[in-house]
């Protein structure tokens, strides 16, 4: 974003969100997100087992005296009230983390949330991320790590997807996951090569092998390790760098435009 200033940070790694620490030092984060959760009224319920056995989390335990809801557990998907046979089930809601901005509240630069520790799905926090609004031209989404079911949501409708790998067996074996995912999606991606500069030959090849265009390319250095280790951002501390991202960053416009 530092590259880009017409452009809004979203970091919708809401699990372990470090975005803030970089480029939003001032970041308030007041908007709580709520997730639905199944109260059963014990009075109405007939212990049919009905709602137990329709719910793929486990969220519900049905016995022939009572009922147990694991409101973690829930999903909201509402299904268990649909398929009781005397509308003994209702929803509650529950705070499970909140989502904070950083510059103009109308206009902010910035977006990120956080789940709260104990939590176990993370989608309605990325879900809301996605849905703060903002004026600027471009959004930049920092997704979660992996192909998870959030890495999914993050990534889904994107114009292009920026793969930030290294010259590693492991990074190349989550690599190929990644790109398997956005071929399901229909997101075109490139590649971005951090800590380059040797055993780049097996990533390279599998690049020119999946049509994947090689971005830009971050040299290792023991000086970058040490700028982002104080909490620096390196397009503003190392002008060859600055310039680095400049590039990469006309060159995905050009190439989520295409």
């Amino acid at each position: 974003m530092a590259a880009g200033r017409e452009a809004v940070l979203l970091d919708c790694d809401v699990e372990e969100p470090n975005g803030h620490l970089f480029m939003a030092p001032d970041l308030e984060r007041k908007s709580p997100v709520t997730t639905g959760f199944p109260r059963i009224d014990e009075d109405i319920c007939t212990h049919c087992g009905k709602c137990a056995r329709f719910c793929s989390f486990n969220a519900l335990l049905s016995t022939k005296k009572t009922n147990i809801v694991m409101a973690e557990l829930c999903h909201d998907c509402g299904g268990c009230s649909l398929v009781c046979p005397v509308d003994a089930v209702s929803y509650d809601k529950r705070e499970i983390g909140l989502t904070g901005f950083a510059g103009d509240k109308d206009d902010p630069d910035f977006i990120d949330g956080i789940l709260h520790t104990g939590e176990f799905s993370a989608e309605k926090i990325i879900e809301a991320v996605l849905d703060v609004p903002s004026e600027r031209s471009y959004r930049i989404i920092d997704a979660p790590p992996g192909c998870s079911c959030s890495a999914v949501q993050a990534a889904e409708g994107a114009d292009f997807a920026l793969l930030v790998t290294e010259p590693t067996p492991f990074a190349l074996s989550d690599m190929k996951m990644v790109v398997e995912m956005l071929e399901n999606l229909h997101v075109p991606a490139g590649v971005f090569i951090n800590k380059a500069g040797e055993n780049e030959g097996e990533l390279l090849a599998y690049c020119e092998e999946k049509n994947l265009p090689v971005m830009e390319k971050l040299p290792f250095s023991r000086e970058y390790g040490k700028t982002i280790v104080e909490g620096r951002l390196l397009a503003r501390e190392h002008r060859e760098i600055r310039e680095l991202f400049e590039k990469l960053w006309f060159r995905i416009k050009r190439e989520g435009n295409n």
